[in-house]
């Protein structure tokens, strides 16, 4: 019985260019440009789009106008939020600092300090804007010093505030203690990595230029050194995990603090908290 057949395969072949849709359609694309007259609007009304905006000027460095808008912020723009104030305000001051009005930023700082320094965390922020403030004025006083040391004592595993203390130290001719916090500076800034927040080069060039004794120095390195290797040594021992819970670190903070200096109604001078910082990290000078 013969079945009908069809050849299925063309001996020819199909030579048709084939074309690539999705290509095409790549090429032919026009990206659609949006208008920013209405963003321009929404921002001139809204506390959140001037604060962006705010904060944008200040970071290409336009500080006039971020402090235009910083102060339409805190002056036009009502606000139940503590925290945003405080935000804002301090905005407002490193705005004024930017332009050199550092009378009206100090003044600024005194609202913050009144008004909104409930915990550790926020007295840190409150500090190291007042010392800002002073290292602009060129104010160098014991306050200040006593300023630093508590910066020091919450964070010293941070460069710059072992530099603002080694700053502090050669304002007011002390030497041997300004070489010892560029030193400690320098190995705490090793540890920080690339995320040291000062170039390790500048504090070579202080290192070296330094008129201390060169016995000194050495002793000095020595010690500062060995205190490093000896604490990295701890941190390699396994150790049973410890909850650090924000509120629970803030309070061991305090508790340090308070058992170093011994609170008492004097321990809060200016004097006596340079006094107890040095005993602790300068005291293998004497």
């Amino acid at each position: 019985m013969d079945f009908p057949s069809v050849d299925l395969f063309d001996d020819d072949a199909d030579d048709t260019p084939r074309v690539d849709q999705a290509e095409v359609d790549r090429q032919n694309y026009v990206a659609k440009v949006c208008r920013l007259s209405a963003d321009k609007t929404h921002f001139s009304v809204d506390r959140d789009g001037v604060k962006m905006t705010a904060d944008l000027a200040y970071y290409m460095k336009d500080y006039r106008k971020a402090l235009s808008l910083y102060r339409q912020l805190y002056t036009e723009f009502g606000c139940n939020s503590l925290s945003v104030k405080r935000d804002i305000l301090e905005c407002l001051v490193r705005s004024l600092l930017a332009v050199g009005d550092v009378k009206t930023a100090l003044g600024h700082w005194e609202e913050i300090q009144e008004g909104w320094t409930g915990h550790e965390d926020q007295r840190l922020v409150v500090a190291q804007l007042r010392v800002d403030i002073a290292r602009q004025e060129g104010d160098w006083g014991e306050e200040i010093g006593a300023l630093i040391c508590q910066l020091v004592e919450m964070h010293n595993t941070f460069t710059r505030y072992w530099v603002w203390l080694a700053d502090w130290y050669r304002e007011n001719k002390e030497e041997v203690k300004e070489f010892s916090s560029l030193v400690r500076a320098k190995e705490v800034g090793r540890l920080e990595g690339v995320k040291c927040s000062l170039k390790l080069e500048l504090l070579d060039v202080r290192i070296k230029s330094s008129k201390v004794d060169q016995v000194v120095q050495e002793r000095i390195q020595e010690v500062i050194c060995r205190d490093f290797r000896d604490k990295a040594e701890e941190d390699e021992v396994v150790k049973e995990f410890e909850d650090l819970g924000t509120s629970v670190r803030m309070k061991k903070v305090e508790e340090a603090f308070a058992e170093r200096a011994n609170v008492n109604e004097n321990s809060l001078e200016a004097a006596n908290v340079i006094y107890f910082f040095e005993q602790k990290w300068f005291s293998f000078l004497q």
